[in-house]
């Protein structure tokens, strides 16, 4: 009896001297939304590169476009590069103006477009001297909250030293950045994609 007594109370005490792992309270609030009912405004791509001019704006051009593709291959809905311009003139907001990148810049703008997220990326590096690589920070805001739900700078390399090669950089820097926030949303086969398989 005495055994069972004391076998007892050491469990008891491992009971509650186990420790329980908390909850992260930043990975419960992060926000999930519905990509066919979820439109996002992909702002031009900000330049912060000291590579050649051409090249810089060739990068700078695909970025976005590449940016703009990663969220419509998981069904979100893509604000019109037209209307998008229209708005950030009316409001004279120059998004490669890293001074006008404001949460609350970035709010108004999204707002305006009825767009639920804005989405950008910085260009921080992009080489090919010796190998192609791209250093790429991505910011997506979510417009009623303000707050970023993407916050990530990546790199990201690509040893084929050819004009592609540095676009294959530049695609995976943005792809790693946007890794955690994609993980709920699954691709889905566009008309092209089903039509190559």
């Amino acid at each position: 009896m005495v055994r069972l007594f004391v076998l007892c109370v050491v469990l008891c005490v491992l009971a509650t001297t186990i420790a329980v792992p908390e909850e992260n309270p930043e990975a419960a609030k992060k926000p999930t939304y519905e990509p066919s009912k979820t439109l996002i405004a992909v702002l031009p791509t900000v330049l912060k590169s000291a590579e050649s001019a051409a090249q810089s704006q060739n990068a700078k051009e695909e970025a976005q476009k590449m940016l703009a593709e990663d969220f419509s291959e998981r069904g979100f809905q893509i604000v019109a590069k037209d209307k998008l311009s229209d708005i950030c003139a009316k409001r004279k907001f120059d998004p490669l103006d890293s001074e006008c990148l404001t949460k609350e810049s970035l709010a108004g703008v999204g707002a305006e477009a009825g767009a639920a997220l804005v989405a950008y990326a910085t260009l921080q590096s992009f080489n090919s001297e010796l190998r192609n690589m791209a250093v790429v920070k991505v910011k997506v805001l979510d417009v009623q909250t303000q707050t970023y739900v993407v916050n990530e700078t990546r790199k990201a390399e690509n040893d084929k030293l050819r004009k592609k090669g540095r676009m294959v950089a530049l695609h995976r820097a943005i792809e790693n950045a946007l890794d955690d926030f994609f993980k709920p949303y699954k691709a889905i086969k566009t008309d092209e994609q089903s039509k190559e398989n």
